[in-house]
């Protein structure tokens, strides 16, 4: 199957958008997580350890 230059291009475009806002996403999620102080390594592993055990 084949696109056209149009089709590529907004395709191309719609990739560009989604990844930018995955960016901002993750971007945002860190600087909540800092702002807090909310996640330390010894949280981590708590947390990692209560979702290995259920």
């Amino acid at each position: 199957m084949t696109f056209g230059p149009e089709a590529s291009r907004e395709i191309d475009n719609a990739i560009k958008v989604l990844r930018g806002t995955i960016e901002i996403a993750i971007t945002d999620f860190s600087n909540t997580i800092s702002a807090h102080g909310a996640l330390d390594m010894s949280q981590l592993e708590a947390i990692q350890n209560m979702s290995a055990v259920h």
